[in-house]
């Protein structure tokens, strides 16, 4: 990835191909890509290109960090690419790991839930407010549905929590302070 980078000055973030364990080398695996979208998960940025444009946002917690500033590169002309021939094992894309089924659920709780917020946070700078709702809205009928009619713990767990994060967001929760007891309504 080093390598790419140092050939082409416009390129300011670079990810290596995600593979599982079960990956085997083939001739496709070669070259770079251009890609709209890099991977916090093994993310390699050019710094100089970073200081002209800024670093992450500090106020996106996890899970839309990378939407971001992948879309901030995209926005000042740089390039993101993948680097095929470099390698990277996402295992799982854990970042972390549970002990227990309730603890699984209140992990995909709260990556659901800053999910949510993030993604809100980032759509509120470029949409309408009343559309943000009702897409938190209709995800929180899905997570009744899949609950209700599907059975599916899961689905309705990350559906809530991302209705949750949207709706926290929304209302001027800050994700990272967990004593914000002040609600404000931040509709534009």
């Amino acid at each position: 990835m080093v390598h790419q980078m140092k050939k082409d000055k416009n390129i300011a973030l670079a990810n290596p191909l995600f593979v599982d364990d079960n990956y085997q080398k083939n001739a496709n695996d070669q070259g770079v890509e251009d890609i709209s979208f890099v991977c916090g998960g093994a993310m390699m940025m050019r710094m100089d290109i970073f200081r002209k444009i800024g670093f992450f946002d500090e106020n996106i917690f996890l899970y839309a960090e990378d939407d971001e500033i992948s879309g901030r590169v995209k926005d000042f002309g740089y390039r993101s690419i993948i680097v095929k021939s470099a390698t990277a094992n996402h295992h799982g894309s854990n970042s972390s790991l549970t002990k227990s089924n309730k603890d699984d659920y209140k992990l995909l709780y709260f990556r659901s839930y800053h999910s949510g917020w993030g993604k809100t946070y980032l759509k509120k700078r470029n949409r309408n407010t009343f559309r943000i709702v009702l897409k938190s809205i209709h995800r929180l009928f899905l997570s009744l549905y899949y609950l209700i009619f599907e059975l599916n713990e899961k689905k309705s767990i990350i559906r809530f929590g991302l209705f949750m994060g949207s709706m926290s967001n929304l209302l001027g929760i800050d994700c990272f302070n967990k004593n914000n007891k002040e609600i404000r309504l931040k509709l534009k």
